[in-house]
């Protein structure tokens, strides 16, 4: 009896796309509808990723027409070939420019703004950039009401995000946003998480004219750690607060907030 020979098939190659795309992160209630791809593969927090094309040709972060070609409402895509690995501070060139650092702020409040058109709008947005190409890494917003979690801070988010998109727990090379100075509990994780720099908008003053704050400012914060980290800011502090913290949506929901504290 003749013996049948089991033919191998050989195996099909699967064309895949970049490993890391910039990453927006809101909760259900803070969707948007937009044609945006969603990303929940950590199922940490929903998210849509950009929509820029993968391939497109990268501008000099410092140059005006690269800062004012991104959009306010999206990241921009990492161009395949890219490797988003924690950097070593010699390898980190800041922007020296603070129009960049503004620029960044100006993107943050408009994605965070995004929130006021929503039943539980929040006015505490942070993201996390690569210092060295400005590639957006994440972005997303305070959840602690949504996930019933008092440390859901917008930074401590993504800070999260960040190290489980790169999959580490450092974040050397990188630069956190925020649209408010960072309390105690978030710079803490700033700090243990290596981040190279903290820009911040609104201050800790602002917050305080409507919700509970701690005061101990986020560069004394810093002077007290073995740790570094340079602290920028208030940058574009009346932005953050007219648009945000002064919105009339938020100003009812912290009320809300306050009631809820008595």
């Amino acid at each position: 009896m003749a013996r049948r020979v089991r033919r191998l098939r050989r195996p099909r190659t699967i064309s895949r796309g970049p490993r890391y795309r910039a990453h927006d992160s809101v909760s259900s209630q803070h969707r948007i509808d937009e044609p945006q791809r969603t990303f929940d593969s950590c199922r940490l927090l929903s998210g849509v990723a950009s929509d820029a094309p993968s391939g497109a040709p990268r501008q000099h972060p410092g140059t005006k027409s690269a800062l004012y070609s991104r959009a306010a409402d999206r990241g921009d895509a990492i161009p395949p070939g890219n490797t988003l690995r924690p950097m070593g501070t010699s390898e980190i060139k800041p922007p020296a420019s603070s129009t960049f650092d503004q620029e960044q702020m100006i993107s943050l409040v408009r994605f965070t703004e995004r929130t006021m058109a929503t039943d539980t709008p929040v006015p505490f947005g942070a993201m996390v950039v690569n210092t060295e190409s400005s590639q957006l890494l994440v972005r997303t917003v305070n959840q602690a009401s949504q996930k019933n979690d008092p440390t859901c801070h917008a930074e401590v988010n993504a800070i999260r995000l960040a190290c489980r998109r790169i999959k580490n727990h450092l974040l050397r090379g990188y630069t956190l946003y925020t649209t408010c100075e960072p309390c105690p509990m978030c710079m803490g994780a700033i700090l243990w998480a290596g981040l190279d720099r903290v820009v911040y908008g609104a201050t800790i003053e602002h917050a305080a004219r409507h919700c509970n704050q701690i005061y101990i400012p986020a560069s004394e914060f810093v002077a007290k750690s073995d740790m570094h980290c340079e602290v920028v800011g208030p940058i574009e502090a009346e932005l953050c607060y007219s648009s945000l913290f002064s919105h009339p949506n938020m100003i009812k929901r912290f009320e809300i907030w306050r009631s809820n504290n008595r």
